[in-house]
């Protein structure tokens, strides 16, 4: 999802075709509640990377209804490492 809609805006589309209640109900299914995101519902993997497209997502179709931006950032903070930089997931380097 996310790469399709970069590449529409990229390539200067708009996205009024696109099912914008499906996308955010996508966004919805993919949150899990510490604030962590899979690449789709019902996938084991979570790290930053997905909250990442999950949030570009959310920025493409200028709606943050289903994306719980506290949980979102408290995950992002989790994954601060003790050199200063991220990890994809906490504890991670």
């Amino acid at each position: 999802t996310y790469t399709a809609l970069a590449t529409l805006k990229i390539c200067g589309r708009g996205l009024e075709d696109i099912h914008l209640e499906g996308v955010k109900a996508l966004v919805r299914a993919v949150q899990d509640p510490d604030g962590s995101f899979r690449p789709h519902p019902g996938e084991s993997e979570r790290d930053v990377r997905f909250l990442f497209c999950a949030a570009a997502v959310c920025h493409f179709i200028s709606d943050w209804t289903a994306f719980d931006k506290d949980r979102a950032v408290e995950k992002v903070l989790s994954c601060l490492s003790h050199e200063g930089g991220f990890g994809l997931y906490p504890g991670l380097e």
